[in-house]
């Protein structure tokens, strides 16, 4: 098995967070999950995390204002590998330039996530 690895998950969606989590808890990672952008960007204060899925449509704050946020040099999360999940891809080509962010149109695969999260 690969080494267990701390993913955070900004999603308001209940129902594709639990798939999130299964998916990576069966695999012994350790999920921390958000359903707002406000408390994803508090989280991403306090820990540090291998991956970060975010949603671009978040209450509170958006999926590329958490990217932006994540990517600040003051933060120990700036290198982190952040992942946007979204029905609405057509709509961020201004993270596309940010570095180690990936951007996957929803319903997501669980194979092409994993592949991000080994790279």
């Amino acid at each position: 098995m690969e080494d267990a690895k701390k993913i955070l998950i900004i999603e308001d969606d209940p129902d594709i967070s639990e798939i999130y989590e299964t998916w990576f808890e069966t695999k012994g990672h350790t999920v921390v999950k958000s359903s707002t952008g406000l408390d994803g960007a508090s989280n991403l204060l306090k820990e540090r995390f291998s991956l970060v899925i975010v949603d671009i449509k978040l209450p509170y704050k958006s999926g590329v204002d958490i990217v932006k946020f994540l990517r600040r040099s003051e933060y120990s999360n700036e290198e982190t590998r952040a992942l946007i999940i979204s029905g609405f891809v057509k709509d961020i080509e201004e993270v596309e330039k940010l570095r180690e962010v990936y951007i996957l149109e929803k319903p997501a695969r669980e194979e092409d996530i994993f592949e991000i999260l080994n790279k």
